[in-house]
């Protein structure tokens, strides 16, 4: 007698001893073909009282594939790959993000592709969170789960109000692309896949790609730190360091990529979106070091903290060492030669200069910093001062569609600055708004003041600086 016909095996009415019809039928078949010369006959089909037919359900109900059996209380057969899928993203908390309108089409070919909606597809199937047991190791389980209720409904029945608390669920590793996710990695987990469809987050997400490219960049060679999200340890330099030639364009580099990331200048035509890099250079150099200071601590100490982790050290003004091409940092024999002769009785004295510059350095250091910190900045307001500024319909011979395009541009910043305050539960989102529009101005009035000090640096040659701030300043 067949197993499968056993009175004991037909009297059970469960869902789980299904899959193993086919498992018998196909030993069958194995055994039938290897040792008989004949066509074996089509497997028997059995129908068990209150459960389902085999025939049903052939492919998977998520992708198409050939499907196993029954998995995680799922209303129909699934395959092995979606089983695994599903298991890994419970038991390891992963958060997918459509990067389209979360309607992917999901089959054999695509399933990969789209990682957020094969979950919600996995969900709309019946599959259940709350039956996957965590990974078990010969000690005992790696760790405890949280008692957390999940919704196993299908998709299309959840209220918004669920599916926000899905994504928290799973939003504490969220994969750097649609397919393909670093683990115990801290930062590349912590930045999420853009949203293409909210400009102002969007921006926030690449900026903090743009930090995490510095740091690899400045990891001064220390292949540890290349793997968390330590930064590196601030090197002291000179005044002037930071700019010196072929340094500052390196990070103009790294800058424009963001500004390309983000499509900033969609729209624009090619004279007016020069018009707008050159403004926006000048103030992001000027402003983000100002904003680097407050988030690492550098106000205490008076440290004037650059995008490449050096600083410049502003306690006692008298103190401060200027860079320049003296023989200290030329290497070259023949050039220190040449050097030295070039020098002569009508030299200028300095010392008045170089107060005069540092003295507004430090003014403006200490009024933008303390102002950062009293607003409690992140990210998400340096994001916004710099899409701000980088809409000015203000500047000289801009054209009237750009100015057009910049005013959309900035209400549609305000717009979704506001919502992204909303989402987050910002209880004071009216007054930060209002802070963060007052500290324009300031910024703006020391911005003119930094081109003044350029152009002292200019004029008497202070110290070598990189020619392609010519291009920003004059």
């Amino acid at each position: 007698m067949n197993i499968i016909d056993s009175p004991y095996i037909l009297s059970l009415d469960h869902e789980a001893y299904l899959p193993n019809e086919e498992y018998y039928h196909s030993m069958k078949d194995d055994y039938t073909t290897k040792y008989d010369d004949s066509t074996p006959p089509p497997p028997r089909q059995h129908k068990i009282k209150g459960g389902r037919s085999s025939k049903s359900f052939k492919n998977c109900g998520i992708c198409g594939g050939v499907a196993k059996g029954f998995h995680f209380n799922s209303r129909g057969k699934v395959c092995d790959s979606c089983t695994a899928y599903f298991r890994r993203a419970v038991v390891h908390k992963r958060s997918f993000k459509c990067r389209f309108n979360e309607n992917c089409q999901i089959n054999t070919a695509t399933r990969n592709s789209c990682r957020s909606c094969r979950m919600r597809a996995c969900l709309a199937f019946g599959m259940n969170p709350n039956a996957v047991q965590p990974h078990h190791d010969p000690i005992g389980p790696v760790g405890p789960r949280q008692n957390t209720t999940y919704n196993s409904r299908p998709y299309q029945d959840q209220t918004p109000q669920q599916e926000y608390e899905y994504q928290q669920v799973y939003v504490q590793e969220a994969s750097l692309s649609p397919c393909y996710s670093l683990q115990n990695q801290p930062s590349s987990s912590e930045i999420s896949t853009p949203d293409k469809s909210r400009f102002f987050e969007n921006a926030i997400t690449y900026y903090k790609r743009k930090t995490e490219q510095r740091r690899l960049i400045n990891c001064y060679g220390n292949f540890r730190k290349c793997f968390t999200d330590e930064p590196p340890e601030f090197r002291k330099i000179k005044y002037g360091e930071h700019i010196q030639p072929q340094c500052f364009r390196v990070d103009i580099g790294t800058f424009i990529m963001f500004l390309s990331d983000i499509k900033a200048f969609e729209g624009f035509s090619d004279e007016d979106r020069t018009l707008l890099l050159r403004n926006i250079c000048i103030f992001s150099h000027f402003v983000e070091k100002h904003y680097l200071s407050m988030k690492y601590g550098g106000l205490a100490k008076q440290h004037l903290i650059y995008p490449d982790f050096t600083y410049v050290d502003l306690s006692d003004l008298d103190k401060v060492e200027i860079w320049s091409r003296t023989g200290k940092n030329i290497e070259n024999q023949e050039e220190k030669e040449l050097l030295s002769t070039a020098t002569g009785p009508d030299e200028p004295n300095f010392d008045n200069v170089k107060r005069a510059l540092l003295y507004a350095v430090k003014n403006s250091y200490n009024i933008i910093t303390k102002a950062m910190i009293e607003y409690e900045m992140t990210d998400a307001e340096y994001i916004a001062l710099l899409l701000i500024m980088l809409y000015n319909t203000d500047l000289p011979g801009i054209s009237k569609d750009a100015i057009k395009l910049c005013q959309e541009k900035r209400n549609m910043v305000f717009k979704e600055w506001m919502e992204y305050y909303h989402r987050i539960g910002e209880p004071n989102s009216i007054a930060k708004i209002g802070n963060i529009t007052l500290l324009l101005s300031v910024i703006k009035d020391s911005c003119a003041e930094v081109a003044s000090g350029f152009h002292m640096i200019r004029v008497f040659k202070i110290f070598d600086y990189d020619k392609l701030l010519e291009e920003l300043y004059l």
